[in-house]
């Protein structure tokens, strides 16, 4: 939102004299890049950054879950994996 803004401000200097034509220009067409650049690539690495920690949540959801199978097979008599899963675990 502050971009489009900060463009809007800029907007009467590119209507100036010739140095004020360029720099206005230049200013503009920056943020114009920057902008369109920044809503495409924000998103991206939202997706990227997101799919990275589901992939670490997965790896780590089916570890846990080896773990309280090995553990509930070593313990044995608890019927409620849940509640080995809370015991320390020997060996690894």
């Amino acid at each position: 939102m502050t971009s489009p803004a900060f463009i809007a401000g800029v907007a009467p200097m590119a209507t100036g004299a010739a140095s004020r034509i360029a720099l206005g220009a230049s200013v503009i067409g920056g943020m114009l890049f920057a902008m369109f650049l920044m809503i495409f690539f924000v998103r991206l690495f939202f997706v990227l950054i997101s799919a990275l920690f589901e992939d670490r949540k997965r790896r780590k959801v089916s570890g846990n879950a080896r773990d309280t199978a090995r553990c509930g097979s070593e313990v044995g008599m608890f019927a409620d994996h849940s509640i080995a899963a809370l015991l320390p675990r020997s060996g690894s």
